[in-house]
């Protein structure tokens, strides 16, 4: 079915536009990255193979090891959240290539940069918060998350069992990935005919084929360690990536305050695309500059569905002008003043899901 949304309220995201192109034409800035994000992007990017360097050098305890494969973790998230998904929105650079070759990044952990498009970009910023549209809140088949999806009896225990879930998810990428690949065929309108997705899905096994060489392989030849311990290091690895990346997109959706778009029978939700993505989102401990650099601005998610195509290094001043225009215009805007208390409010929602009737439009 066919999303359709309002237009009534359109001139509320006709001043928004127009007040932050005037941010931008008044201080002379680029919409992209400044040095202080490519600065960001060597850092993370020298921390996270620099803990794989100093792995594969075998100089120190297992647990030293274990502790680097942590590192390798948190270094993978921050590739995702503030490299990755600028540069996967054309925002990180002016120049295509520049942010193709940075996308590429997804897969240097294990995931897929094309899956990541039709997943992200197109299918959650189109619709956030809409049941069977919105891929990016999808777990597990056993959470519920919308009010208008299923109640079953293992729900009333998702607040508990949400941990293992969200820790396995970036290991479910390494193979769920083929098979997204080609469910993810009908958005295009593309089958393994259309020459663009043969190149795709060569590009999509070569990468998984070279991550496990460079990922589990090379450790093993290189250190001589039973394969056991390298698939400990691995699994962790995954679990610290996995908690990161999942968190930090639930509570900037999947909170108590956030609403979710119920369309009508004809598919047509009631605010208009712009109101429906600041009600479908919520800020969270934005006067952490430290953490604000970590995710790549993911914690402005205001910002970021209402101008996905600016870098986000330029959040902090846009978020100004957001949060005034909402006011004069009484559209809610959800913010949490810490990454707690928007994770507390997460876990009261996934209860709160877990006994709630379906609800339908």
């Amino acid at each position: 079915m066919d999303i359709s949304f309002d237009r009534e309220d359109e001139r509320f995201h006709a001043e928004l536009r127009e007040q932050v192109q005037g941010y931008f034409k008044s201080t002379g800035l680029s919409t992209y990255a400044n040095r202080a994000m490519w600065l960001n992007t060597i850092c993370i990017f020298l921390f996270t193979f620099g803990c794989y360097g100093l792995i594969l050098s075998g100089q120190f305890s297992d647990w030293v090891m274990l502790m680097l494969c942590v590192g390798m973790g948190i270094g993978f998230a921050g590739f995702g959240a503030s490299i990755a998904h600028d540069a996967s929105h054309n925002a990180y650079s002016q120049h295509r290539w520049v942010n193709r070759l940075l996308a590429q990044s997804l897969n240097l952990m294990g995931a897929n940069e094309y899956n990541w498009h039709i997943k992200h970009n197109i299918l959650h910023h189109r619709y956030p918060n809409i049941y069977e549209k919105d891929e990016d809140v999808k777990i597990s088949p056993l959470m519920r998350v919308s009010p208008s999806a299923e109640l079953i009896p293992a729900n009333k225990y998702q607040h508990i069992f949400a941990i293992p879930a969200y820790a396995t998810v970036s290991l479910s990428w390494l193979c769920y990935d083929i098979i997204q690949f080609f469910e993810f065929e009908k958005i295009h309108g593309r089958t393994l005919d259309h020459p663009r997705q043969r190149k795709e899905l060569v590009y999509l096994v070569s990468w998984k084929l070279f991550y496990f060489f460079y990922i589990l392989y090379i450790p093993y030849v290189v250190l001589a360690l039973p394969f056991w311990k390298i698939l400990i290091g691995f699994f962790v690895m995954h679990v610290v990536l996995s908690m990161i990346i999942v968190l930090v997109f639930q509570v900037a959706h999947l909170i108590r305050e956030t609403q979710h778009g119920i369309p009508d029978s004809a598919g047509h939700i009631s605010d208009s695309w712009a109101v429906h993505q600041i009600k479908s989102t919520a800020n969270f401990a934005c006067n952490n500059r430290w953490l604000t650099r970590y995710v790549g601005g993911l914690n402005y998610q205001i910002e970021h569905h209402l101008f996905c195509g600016i870098c986000s290094v330029h959040y902090p001043a846009i978020r100004v002008i957001v949060k005034k225009t909402c006011e004069k215009y009484s559209v809610p805007y959800f913010e949490h003043k810490t990454f707690g208390s928007a994770l507390i409010s997460h876990f009261q929602y996934l209860k709160q899901m877990g006994t709630l009737r379906p609800v339908t439009g």
